[in-house]
């Protein structure tokens, strides 16, 4: 047989493929023949499952064949609200959905690929392998007035890559390094080792009103721009309440997002570009904590803490800071 059997419903109660109108090749035939009425599915499989979903397109929804398909292949029977709904891509972080688009939709992708996968990835594919996200933000003035909104993120995709279709490193080795880097990123190390690490000394004067300056070493311990080189930055920061202090900093950073997002510009807050770090202080004699927050075009914070060292005459203390690099080594 080579097509539907017309007759099959005739038949059903007989037939050990009663869940497909007694037709083992219903859910797989491409000819489109004609079998038993889509209403009936129901019926086939004891009212008990719902084989077509509310996807787009013809027999986009048919959730029985999606997993057996290829991520390429429903991809191209699959709207795109029905595509990004089946594989969570808006749940995605940016870097995730340029690992999935690398992962399984296409190597080496053309033209026409690069606009599909971007589609589906609610961005933009370009031909050097950058994908760019755009994140809907709003920035205001302080009269109120939008500034500007919706950031763009660029994140590198390697296209020519020769492990292009999988993420992962072959062989003994490659799986003690893929074992190492999932420890590493971990909440567990995350929780006792900083995504930010740092080492300052600094000195604030705050009595009612007033700021500090100190000057940190800073490393990314994590993500594509992890480095055992420190940057050096400055900080100045502004605020109210009382702080009269000076001393050795030790603290660091962690992001609230992905790990594979982090990047060394998160170093950096500067005014001008309508960026700030909130902080706030607490101590008492010699010892004082400092807790800060810094919102990113991601849309996930970094959260920050730090103990200083040092004579104090007392710290109660918030306000903003601005942070900027004085040794940058990604550029220098």
């Amino acid at each position: 047989m080579t097509g539907v059997d017309p007759y099959a419903s005739s038949y059903l109660d007989e037939s050990p493929y009663s869940y497909a109108g007694a037709n083992p090749i219903y859910y797989s035939d491409p000819s489109g023949g004609s079998y038993a009425d889509l209403s009936r599915d129901d019926e086939f499989v004891n009212g008990g499952y719902n084989v077509f979903n509310s996807g787009g397109g013809s027999r986009s929804g048919l959730q029985w064949a999606n997993q057996y398909r290829s991520v390429a292949m429903n991809a191209m029977l699959m709207s795109t609200s029905a595509f990004q709904n089946y594989y969570g891509i808006n749940q995605m972080t940016g870097q995730q959905k340029a690992e999935f688009g690398r992962n399984y939709l296409a190597s080496n992708p053309t033209a026409e690929e690069r606009k599909t996968i971007g589609n589906f990835l609610g961005g933009e594919l370009a031909s050097d392998g950058t994908f760019y996200q755009t994140v809907s933000t709003a920035l205001y003035g302080s009269d109120g007035t939008m500034l500007g909104a919706g950031y763009v993120i660029p994140q590198k995709i390697n296209l020519n890559a020769p492990a292009f279709h999988s993420s992962s490193n072959s062989g003994w080795w490659g799986l003690m390094t893929d074992f190492a880097q999932g420890l590493w990123n971990s909440p567990f190390a995350r929780y006792h080792v900083p995504d930010f690490p740092s080492l300052g000394v600094g000195f604030s004067g705050i009595a009612g009103f007033g700021g500090g300056t100190s000057f940190e070493l800073k490393w990314v311990a994590r993500g594509p721009d992890a480095s055992f080189v420190p940057a050096v930055t400055v900080t100045q920061a502004v605020g109210a309440g009382y702080d009269v202090s000076a001393g050795v900093q030790i603290g660091g950073a962690n992001y609230l997002g992905d790990v594979q997002d982090l990047n060394y510009e998160m170093l950096q807050t500067l005014f001008n570009a309508g960026d700030a770090t909130y902080f706030g202080s607490a101590g008492l004699g010699p010892v004082s904590l400092t807790g800060t927050y810094t919102p990113t075009p991601t849309g996930y914070g970094i959260l920050g803490f730090s103990g200083q060292f040092g004579p104090s005459l007392g710290k109660g203390a918030g306000g903003v800071m601005n942070t900027k690099f004085l040794y940058n080594p990604w550029k220098n």
